[in-house]
């Protein structure tokens, strides 16, 4: 996106000036909000871009400016097209696109990589605790006055600090937030799966297309077909993590793939047709890959062999 911004701006000074002077105003009147889809302002670039280039392009009327207009005083005409193609990029500012890249370097982010977990403590006293392939960002401006806010990329528990202000714990994940005054909790923002699962206290759940709705202790909602979902889960199984440990229990092996790959960044090969949908239930470890290999070869069920960063499981030998 950002790329778009420079080649519209390269060579322009005009355009650059319009650009400052949008964020000038808008950092001058925004106001808290929750960030939008990737998809979504996508598309508001694409058509950000079509109504620039038709109000830049648009012919002018035919009235000719006033005689007495000081020299560098633009007339009426041009300032309203000027503003017209200000009010676009004010508008897409707003929904964050390019301020977020402005603001880039004013934000923390914690980061883990494939098979690293860490736990860290937040300015307010907030206990998080990063799972593999994770990031959490959040304001270096952040205070425990105001809502405090962050962003979460891949898996993290909370144990979240109450406040003497009350103020607001908000976690945003690409479809839905939770909003939280003081409690533990465990959010999952993966390519494949986006839930909330309480295990202390009360929070908010909510997204962009669906009402706000309270959890309670044990509760797990998640994000499927735009909706919010409520589910029964079982909380050692889904908590396992922190302990290093992965808990199955009638597991599809296409979901222990899924989970490899975002643990590991590795590429799972379910060779044997059908196996897809071969159930496990074992108890692995999950902090040394090699270990989880071949406490699954153990399991005399499946061949796993792994070569680099491509992991092919089979049907073992002699089983149907």
């Amino acid at each position: 996106m950002q790329e778009k911004w420079d080649h519209w701006m390269s060579g322009r000074p005009d355009r650059i000036r319009l650009v400052q002077q949008a964020v000038s105003l808008l950092e001058e009147t925004r106001m808290p909000e929750r960030p939008l889809p990737v998809q979504q302002i996508a598309k508001a670039e694409e058509r950000l871009f079509a109504q620039i280039d038709a109000a830049a392009s648009a012919p002018a009327p035919s009235a000719p400016a006033p005689a007495s207009a000081p020299p560098g005083i633009t007339t009426p005409l041009f300032n309203r097209r000027r503003w017209m193609v200000a009010a676009s990029i004010l508008a897409l500012l707003g929904a964050g696109m390019w301020l977020t890249t402005i603001n880039k370097k004013s934000s923390v982010e914690i980061i883990t990589a494939y098979g690293q977990q860490t736990r860290q403590q937040l300015p307010d006293g907030t206990t998080v605790t990063l799972n593999a392939n994770s990031k959490l960002s959040y304001n270096k401006s952040w205070a425990t006055e105001a809502d405090r806010e962050v962003w979460v990329d891949g898996e993290a528990f909370f144990h979240v600090t109450h406040t003497p202000a009350n103020s607001k714990f908000i976690v945003h994940a690409a479809h839905i937030y939770v909003v939280v005054t003081g409690t533990q909790f465990n959010v999952i923002n993966r390519p494949d799966a986006e839930n909330v699962f309480l295990k202390e206290g009360r929070v908010i759940v909510g997204s962009r297309k669906e009402n706000e709705e309270a959890m309670s202790p044990g509760d797990f909602v998640t994000w499927k077909q735009d909706a919010l979902e409520n589910k029964v889960v079982k909380a050692d199984s889904l908590m396992a993590w922190q302990e290093h440990r992965l808990i199955f229990s009638q597991t599809h092996l296409k979901d222990l793939a899924s989970i490899l790959g975002n643990q590991y960044g590795v590429k799972v090969d379910l060779e044997t047709p059908g196996i897809a949908d071969s159930a496990i239930s074992a108890i692995l470890p999950n902090n040394d890959l090699d270990v989880l290999i071949k406490a699954l070869n153990a399991t005399s069920e499946y061949e796993v062999v792994r070569k680099n960063d491509l992991i092919t499981i089979r049907s073992h030998p002699g089983q149907k």
